[in-house]
């Protein structure tokens, strides 16, 4: 007779539910297993282990660093679909997760301040500045609600700061930004400037490119803001933006086929819109 064979056969003619117990099991069934040598319970228990340590390395887990960014990620995409509970839903278990993360609580600012809530979102873009002063992201995002606070010259210190730190890889956003908050404000100089300095970091930004045409434009220079709009379209579609631009700049350089086009992929294309009633009322055809 085989100790060990018999020993294996009384233990597994149980239950499954008892044999799931574990460790624990293995080593009072002992007790009730007098023929049993302590080298088979030594060696279930050694693969019990064994499994269960097999079973938790094959479940990954995540670190709080990684709980945080999901859940941001998540956040800021129910923000873009203006779910906004169930963005702060989620931003909330990744506050949870890094209460010092200072992402969290600007990407929280923004969310407020969309649902109109401004003294709140400015509460937590000034948390996430405490947090961490040293990410441009954070500063510029503060930059932009201060200045649709029209709080110019406080937001424009947030966008410089964010744009001259040596270790931030993307200086042309806060760059970018600056420029757009001088030149919805009229100050056009200022604009050109900071849309420069964003242009000599990536040439390629639709948004600015196509306010250096209207900029362009607005200056009386037709052949620079065509230059723009012409490097806009390397990057980017036509709007009905860049299309009722486009057939004003053509107009002033008396390019009637183009103006001609234009028209025709405005109506088209964007028949609803306040541009394409601004061609109609200007009678150009």
């Amino acid at each position: 007779m085989n100790l060990h064979s018999d020993c294996l056969k009384n233990i597994y003619a149980r239950p499954a539910s008892s044999r799931c117990a574990g460790v624990m099991f293995i080593v009072l069934l002992s007790l009730s297993l007098p023929a049993c040598t302590s080298l088979t319970i030594a060696s279930l228990v050694a693969t019990t282990v064994s499994n269960a340590a097999e079973r938790e390395q094959a479940t990954p887990r995540l670190d709080k660093s990684q709980i945080a960014a999901s859940n941001i990620s998540l956040g800021v995409e129910y923000m873009r679909k203006a779910e906004y509970e169930r963005a702060l839903e989620k931003l909330a278990a990744a506050r949870t997760a890094e209460p010092r993360n200072a992402m969290v609580y600007s990407v929280m600012g923004i969310v407020r301040q969309r649902m109109g809530e401004f003294a709140e979102a400015e509460k937590l873009f000034k948390q996430s500045v405490k947090l961490n002063r040293a990410d441009s992201d954070v500063l510029s995002n503060y930059g932009q609600f201060l200045c649709a606070q029209g709080r110019i010259d406080d937001a424009e210190r947030y966008f410089l700061e964010a744009a001259q730190n040596p270790l931030y890889r993307t200086p042309e956003v806060p760059y970018a930004n600056a420029g757009t908050c001088a030149y919805k404000n009229g100050r056009t100089e200022q604009a050109i400037e900071y849309f420069q300095k964003a242009l000599q970091s990536q040439p390629a930004l639709p948004n600015v490119l196509l306010q250096m045409a209207e900029i362009s434009f607005d200056r009386g220079e037709y052949l620079p803001a065509r230059d723009y709009l012409t490097g806009y379209l390397h990057v980017a579609s036509h709007n009905e933006k860049s299309l009722w631009l486009g057939i004003r700049i053509e107009k002033e350089l008396d390019n009637k086929d183009a103006v001609s086009s234009y028209a025709l992929l405005l109506r088209n294309r964007f028949s609803g819109s306040v541009e394409a009633a601004l061609l109609e009322q200007s009678g150009i055809r």
